[in-house]
């Protein structure tokens, strides 16, 4: 899959991959439309969370749509060693 684009699965049980590199606040969505399902796949240090639930990291890991329309938003959320990540700051006015 590429960052910024959406997705329709419209036929069988496609494995979706994750890209290799993303920018912060990258999105990817994918919409279940007809077929039997998606699932979505990792690569190294990669994980998924969905609400408090995490996928196992890396490689191993995936989360599968489970239900007819099923649809996700991913947004690329990128942390430091530290789990924290400087972001720029702006005044709102």
């Amino acid at each position: 899959m590429q960052p910024n684009r959406g997705y329709i699965v419209n036929s069988g049980a496609p494995t979706l991959t994750l890209p290799v590199k993303s920018q912060f606040g990258d999105r990817i969505e994918i919409m279940y439309d007809t077929g039997t399902g998606y699932i979505i796949a990792q690569n190294a240090g990669q994980s998924i969370k969905i609400n408090n639930s995490s996928s196992t990291v890396g490689t191993g890991g995936s989360v599968a749509s489970t239900n007819y329309s099923n649809m996700i938003s991913i947004v690329a959320a990128l942390q430091t060693p530290s789990g924290l990540r400087n972001l720029p700051q702006e005044t709102l006015r």
